[in-house]
């Protein structure tokens, strides 16, 4: 695809040439608005591939993250999921990329994406954490708003679909100098009843709130389970008075959280 549209340049290229340098041998108006809306069309369509492209190169470095963690050798010789941990920026390598990728399906349903908390959220956080994975635990969670999110009338009134995401440092959580990183994503909807959102992360488990909606096998939430609480952490659902709260809380000593 980049060979094919660095050809097209080329050929961009030269039709502006013609344009500029060939002026006195275009005899007719006609003839120069021709050429001037070939030149046009073409630079628009190598706009369009290239961005086809970009996205095309983003989905399949997305699709070999998760292939290459869901099928490491090491998850089947030892029966559960091994982590390779690395320093990973959160919001730019792990939720950016992701939340790329289901922009675009929320808007086909309707569902907003608030990002007003975002400005919270500038200071780029560090993590050590398997980035595979913890990659999988948001596109989980994002796909499970997806399903899920549903309309309601908010505090002025007005009828929305909504999705927000926010961040929290959470002192000494963990206990003494080992602080909690809390990740929530929250959707619009009918709040779970309490029995309900204390089981929503168990095996197989859907909740009747939910479940007549879309389908599903209620295992997603439960991967999110396994993958944070095997990097020591926690996950959880805060049913609220416009929706619900999915969350997990990452632990992290203190001379390790730090801000870029």
């Amino acid at each position: 695809m980049k060979k094919i549209i660095k050809e097209y340049r080329k050929i961009q290229k030269h039709i502006r040439d013609l344009i500029i340098f060939s002026q006195e041998q275009l005899q007719t108006l006609h003839v120069t608005k021709k050429i001037c809306e070939i030149y046009h069309s073409l630079a628009s369509n190598n706009e369009k591939l290239e961005e086809e492209t970009q996205a095309l190169e983003k989905h399949y470095n997305h699709t070999s993250l998760f292939l290459e963690t869901l099928l490491r050798k090491d998850h089947f010789v030892h029966g559960t999921y091994v982590l390779r941990k690395q320093p990973c920026k959160f919001r730019t390598e792990i939720i950016q990329p992701v939340l790329e990728r289901y922009e675009p399906l929320f808007a086909k349903k309707g569902i907003k994406i608030n990002k007003a908390l975002e400005s919270e959220l500038d200071e780029e956080l560090t993590l050590l954490v398997d980035k595979g994975l913890m990659s999988q635990v948001f596109d989980n969670l994002f796909s499970n708003a997806l399903k899920y999110t549903q309309e309601i009338t908010d505090p002025l009134g007005n009828k929305v679909k909504l999705v927000s995401y926010d961040r929290q440092v959470l002192k000494n959580y963990f206990g003494e100098g080992i602080h909690g990183i809390k990740f929530s994503i929250f959707t619009t909807g009918k709040p779970l009843p309490k029995e309900e959102a204390e089981r929503v992360f168990e095996e197989g488990y859907r909740a009747n709130v939910n479940s007549s909606q879309a389908s599903g096998s209620g295992h997603g939430l439960n991967f999110v389970k396994n993958v944070v609480e095997i990097h020591g952490g926690r996950v959880g659902c805060e049913p609220e008075e416009y929706g619900n709260s999915f969350y997990f809380i990452l632990p992290v000593k203190e001379e390790k959280v730090y801000e870029e």
